[in-house]
């Protein structure tokens, strides 16, 4: 009897361990078959955000398993930008960091530059011209990195990048333009003078520091002046404030965004070749081209001495982007409106762009 007590007690020592191993090993299969293993996680070298503005972040994830992955995000200075409900949001002007940590304890971290400078995209005809030497050399360098990212975010040397300069300064950027008729050009005129930044910038980034002067191969002897300064404008023989002309401000968005086109108006002179109006194919506007598949944001439209670029294209109506009379501005027209305008040709621009990018018909 005595032998048969112990043969249990052994018998049940040795199930009592060989479950506990069992779990113990079924725990850690568990364990094995839950872990997440990550083959991919990007994060944005960089992200710019409006102050009250509040986006999420585009993270690439990517699981052995297509598991789903929690991620939470952490401010390095909540007074400059706060995490509220996985969204990140813009408190005040500056830099800071954004960790991001994924469950399984990876980390990443990404720069935040939060800033006033700009605006949402949006058709505001009032705005304050700007002023001479308002901006700072910071504020200038901050506006160029925008200007700089909003192209590449359309594609370099596409039709979306084009859109995309010529949106910035039409709808971003705070301070309007006025209209300042050429004391010159650097290309293709022969009756006016061979003049640089008048009226004009054929160069990358913005005219709003005085340092760009050393850019500025020929200037009248009141120049050179940045945007907002005064300058003797030799067409009406009075100072007004430096800004761009119509053909200026068309060039200025086709070589930031990589086409070259060389500093050209937008007449339709004989003696003169290869101006704005001289693009093909450009065709007569009618309602059989509005109301046809052609046109495109990103498409030329004009008349005789005037050129603009189309922006925006919903169900209802047309916008369109220029430098004309008081400034920049931005026209809309239903196709009926437009008919009766005028504009008078649409130049159609895929074969000049050659790659559309990542294009949006609206902002």
């Amino acid at each position: 009897m005595k032998n048969k007590i112990v043969l249990l007690i052994i018998i049940i020592v040795v199930l009592f361990f060989g479950y506990l191993i069992y779990k113990e090993n079924t725990n850690e299969n568990l364990k094995e078959n839950n872990a997440i293993e990550i083959t991919e996680f990007i994060v944005p070298e960089k992200i710019y955000l409006l102050v009250g503005e509040e986006i999420e972040v585009n993270v690439n994830i990517k699981e052995k398993n297509n598991k789903k992955v929690d991620i939470s995000y952490i401010s390095t200075d909540d007074k400059i930008m706060i995490v509220h409900n996985n969204k990140i949001k813009g408190i005040k002007d500056g830099k800071v960091e954004l960790k991001i940590k994924l469950e399984n304890g990876e980390t990443k971290k990404t720069n935040i530059i939060v800033t006033s400078l700009i605006t949402k995209p949006t058709i505001n005809n009032e705005k304050e011209y700007i002023t001479c030497n308002q901006y700072t050399k910071e504020e200038s360098d901050l506006l160029e990195e925008l200007l700089d990212n909003k192209i590449k975010e359309g594609g370099y040397q596409t039709r979306a990048g084009a859109l995309n300069a010529a949106r910035f300064l039409l709808l971003e950027f705070k301070s309007g333009i006025k209209y300042f008729n050429e004391n010159g050009r650097l290309e293709n005129h022969t009756k006016i003078k061979h003049i640089d930044g008048e009226g004009r910038y054929y160069h990358l980034g913005l005219y709003l520091t005085e340092d760009k002067y050393t850019e500025i191969e020929a200037s009248t002897k009141d120049g050179p002046k940045i945007w907002g300064c005064e300058l003797l404008n030799i067409h009406y023989n009075k100072k007004m404030e430096n800004g761009l002309n119509c053909s200026g401000f068309i060039t200025w968005a086709l070589y930031n965004a990589g086409y070259d086109i060389k500093d050209v108006g937008a007449g339709d002179f004989n003696y003169i070749h290869n101006e704005l109006l001289d693009i093909e194919p450009k065709e007569t506007i009618n309602k059989e081209l509005l109301d046809s598949n052609k046109i495109k944001v990103g498409d030329l439209i004009g008349f005789d001495g005037h050129i603009a670029m189309i922006i925006g294209l919903d169900s209802n109506n047309i916008y369109i982007g220029e430098s004309y009379e008081t400034g920049l501005r931005v026209r809309t027209y239903t196709k009926e409106e437009l008919l009766q305008s005028e504009f008078k040709i649409i130049i159609l621009m895929d074969e000049y762009y050659k790659n559309e990018g990542k294009i949006t018909n609206m902002w």
